[in-house]
Protein backbone atom coordinates (compact mmCIF):
# COMPACT_ATOMS: atom_id res chain seq x y z
CA UNK A 1 0.00 0.00 0.00
CA UNK A 2 1.45 3.36 -0.69
CA UNK A 3 1.69 6.21 1.49
CA UNK A 4 0.42 9.80 1.69
CA UNK A 5 3.49 10.94 0.53
CA UNK A 6 3.47 8.55 -2.23
CA UNK A 7 0.23 9.63 -3.43
CA UNK A 8 1.03 13.43 -3.13
CA UNK A 9 4.04 12.81 -5.27
CA UNK A 10 2.14 10.68 -7.86
CA UNK A 11 -0.18 13.69 -8.40
CA UNK A 12 2.19 16.36 -8.38
CA UNK A 13 4.11 14.13 -11.21
CA UNK A 14 0.86 13.76 -13.04
CA UNK A 15 -1.35 17.14 -12.60
CA UNK A 16 -1.34 20.06 -15.24
CA UNK A 17 -2.41 23.63 -14.14
CA UNK A 18 -3.80 25.59 -16.83
CA UNK A 19 -4.81 29.53 -16.54
CA UNK A 20 -7.40 30.91 -19.10
CA UNK A 21 -7.85 34.79 -18.70
CA UNK A 22 -11.46 34.50 -20.36
CA UNK A 23 -14.57 32.15 -20.73
CA UNK A 24 -13.92 31.85 -24.00
CA UNK A 25 -10.17 31.09 -23.39
CA UNK A 26 -11.13 28.53 -20.97
CA UNK A 27 -13.29 27.10 -23.85
CA UNK A 28 -11.01 27.04 -26.16
CA UNK A 29 -8.10 25.35 -24.15
CA UNK A 30 -10.97 22.61 -22.68
CA UNK A 31 -11.33 21.58 -26.43
CA UNK A 32 -8.08 21.44 -27.55
CA UNK A 33 -7.53 18.88 -24.38
CA UNK A 34 -10.52 17.25 -25.32
CA UNK A 35 -9.51 16.85 -28.99
CA UNK A 36 -6.08 15.83 -28.18
CA UNK A 37 -7.37 12.43 -26.50
CA UNK A 38 -8.12 10.05 -29.12
CA UNK A 39 -11.88 8.36 -29.83
CA UNK A 40 -10.84 5.48 -28.03
CA UNK A 41 -9.03 6.82 -24.80
CA UNK A 42 -11.89 9.08 -24.02
CA UNK A 43 -14.41 5.65 -24.37
CA UNK A 44 -12.39 4.16 -22.61
CA UNK A 45 -11.93 6.56 -19.84
CA UNK A 46 -16.02 6.91 -20.04
CA UNK A 47 -16.24 3.57 -19.20
CA UNK A 48 -13.96 3.63 -16.33
CA UNK A 49 -15.94 6.47 -14.92
CA UNK A 50 -19.39 4.05 -15.12
CA UNK A 51 -17.19 1.24 -13.49
CA UNK A 52 -16.22 3.30 -10.47
CA UNK A 53 -20.35 4.28 -9.67
CA UNK A 54 -21.53 2.84 -6.61
CA UNK A 55 -24.49 0.74 -7.52
CA UNK A 56 -26.12 0.74 -4.63
CA UNK A 57 -30.09 1.21 -3.91
CA UNK A 58 -29.73 4.88 -2.80
CA UNK A 59 -30.77 7.46 -5.34
CA UNK A 60 -27.76 9.58 -4.34
CA UNK A 61 -25.35 7.82 -5.80
CA UNK A 62 -26.12 7.49 -9.19
CA UNK A 63 -23.91 10.24 -9.80
CA UNK A 64 -20.47 11.11 -10.76
CA UNK A 65 -18.39 12.72 -8.26
CA UNK A 66 -17.61 16.26 -8.50
CA UNK A 67 -14.81 18.35 -8.59
CA UNK A 68 -13.68 21.05 -6.64
CA UNK A 69 -11.28 23.92 -7.22
CA UNK A 70 -10.60 27.40 -5.97
CA UNK A 71 -10.46 30.05 -8.08
CA UNK A 72 -8.41 33.14 -6.85
CA UNK A 73 -8.33 36.85 -8.50
CA UNK A 74 -4.79 37.86 -9.04
CA UNK A 75 -2.82 41.02 -9.22
CA UNK A 76 -3.70 41.81 -5.34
Amino acid sequence: METVEERAAARRASWVGIVAHSFREAEDLKRAAYDAIPPHERAEAIWELVMRMPWGDDATEYRLDRTVARVKRGGR
